[in-house]
């Protein structure tokens, strides 16, 4: 690619009030960082949670996490 990739993700974290950022890997490499504010009024999650997703036909579990 030309190495958009991360202006375009940096310009979405912005977009919803958030932040992007690398931070160094120990052994090498780099980790993307995406930080965004929790919305008012809602407690926070456990990120071990699975996360539900709102949908016109109801509620939807977000896939990747194993429900605990």
């Amino acid at each position: 690619g030309v190495g958009l990739g991360l202006a375009v993700a940096r310009g979405f974290a912005e977009a919803m009030g958030g932040r992007l950022t690398a931070e160094d890997t120990p052994g090498g490499g780099m980790t993307m960082v995406l930080t965004l504010r929790v919305a008012a009024g809602r407690p926070p999650v456990d990120p071990g949670l699975p996360v539900q997703v709102g949908s016109t036909s109801g509620t939807t579990e977000r896939k990747g996490r194993p429900a605990r």
